[in-house]
C-alpha cells in the first residue's frame, strides 16, 4: 500500500495540483505497526493502520488508528481530534483532547449486523467479507488522504458544495475524454511513458473526489445532528458509512456511488482548472 499511495501522490504532484504544504511537517503514518509519541516529543498528526498510538508528549493535528487502539497517556495533549477505528480509545487522567473523540465500529455500525442476518445467507462467506475488507481499505485510505492533505480535500469539497451541477459535468466531460488522452499518449515514445502516469492520476483523482464527495455528505449529517462546525474526520468516517450502506441497495445504490465517483472526480478536475486560471 505504501508503494501504491507513494506512486499516486507523486502522480499528483507532477501534474501540479498539490504544493508543498507538506514540508516542514512531522506527519507519522505507519502501516502494520505501532506509534509512539514519547513524552517531550511533537508530532503533527499520527496515523497507524494496523496498530496501536500511544501517546506521552503533544501532537498539534490528529491521532488515528485504523485497526487499533489509541491510548492517551498521563501529560498527553491532542490539539487535534482522536479517532479508532476498530478500536478504543484509551484516557488517563492529566491527557487532554482539544478536538472530538471518534470511535468507530465498523463491524457494528448502526446495527448492520442484524439487517445482514436478515436479507440472509446470501451475504454470508467470502463475497460479503471482501466487501467488508474492501470498506475498511477505502476508509483506511481517506483517512491518511484527509491527514496528510487538509486543505486540498477542503478545496475539492468546496466546489462540490458551491457548484455541484457544474463538478458534475466536469466528471462527465473527464471521463469522455481519458480514452481519447490515452490513444494520443500512444502517438509517440515520451507519450507512451507518460501513460502509466496518466492511469494512476485518474485513478488517485477518482478516488481522492468520492472522499470529497463523502466528506460533504458527512457535513450534512454532522449538521442535522446539531453539530454546527463539523469534523473533518467524523464527517468523512460519517459519508463514507452511509455511501456504503447505499451501495448495498440493488442498482440505485449502485447508481448513488456512480453519481457521488463521477462528481468527486469533476470536483478535482474543476479545482485544477480554476486553479491554472488563478
Amino acid at each position: 500500500m505504501k508503494k501504491t499511495l507513494f506512486v499516486l501522490l507523486v502522480s499528483l504532484l507532477a501534474l501540479g495540483l498539490f504544493t508543498p504544504a507538506l514540508a516542514g511537517d512531522r506527519t507519522v503514518v505507519r502501516i502494520g505497526r505501532d506509534i509512539t509519541i514519547d513524552a517531550g516529543e511533537r508530532a503533527d498528526d499520527v496515523v497507524a493502520i494496523g496498530g496501536d498510538v500511544t501517546i506521552y508528549g503533544t501532537v498539534r493535528g490528529d491521532v488515528v488508528a485504523v485497526g487499533g487502539s489509541v491510548y492517551l497517556e498521563e501529560d498527553a495533549e491532542v490539539h487535534g481530534d482522536a479517532v479508532a477505528v476498530g478500536g478504543e480509545i484509551h484516557e488517563e487522567e492529566g491527557s487532554y483532547v482539544r478536538g472530538d473523540i471518534v470511535e468507530v465500529d465498523v463491524f457494528n455500525i448502526g446495527g448492520l449486523e442484524h439487517g445482514f442476518h436478515f436479507w440472509g445467507p446470501h451475504f454470508w462467506g467470502w463475497p460479503w467479507g471482501f466487501k467488508v475488507i474492501g470498506f475498511i481499505g477505502c476508509l483506511t485510505l481517506g483517512l491518511i488522504l484527509a491527514v496528510l492533505l487538509p486543505k486540498q480535500l477542503e478545496a475539492v469539497s468546496g466546489r462540490i458544495r458551491e457548484t455541484p451541477l457544474p463538478v458534475l459535468a466536469y466528471g462527465f466531460i473527464g471521463i469522455l475524454l481519458v480514452v481519447p488522452v490515452l490513444i494520443v499518449l500512444a502517438i509517440s515514445i515520451v507519450g507512451i511513458l507518460l501513460i502509466p502516469l496518466e492511469l494512476a492520476a485518474v485513478v488517485f483523482f477518482g478516488l481522492f473526489g468520492y472522499y470529497a464527495v463523502a466528506r460533504v455528505i458527512g457535513d450534512k449529517l454532522s449538521q442535522s445532528l446539531g453539530k454546527e462546525t463539523p469534523v473533518v474526520l467524523l464527517s468523512l468516517i460519517l459519508g463514507l458509512v452511509l455511501l456504503g450502506i447505499v451501495d448495498i441497495i440493488p442498482f440505485f445504490g449502485n447508481l448513488v456511488v456512480m453519481v457521488a465517483g463521477v462528481m468527486g472526480f469533476g470536483a478535482v478536475l474543476m479545482a485544477i482548472h480554476k486553479r491554472e486560471k488563478k
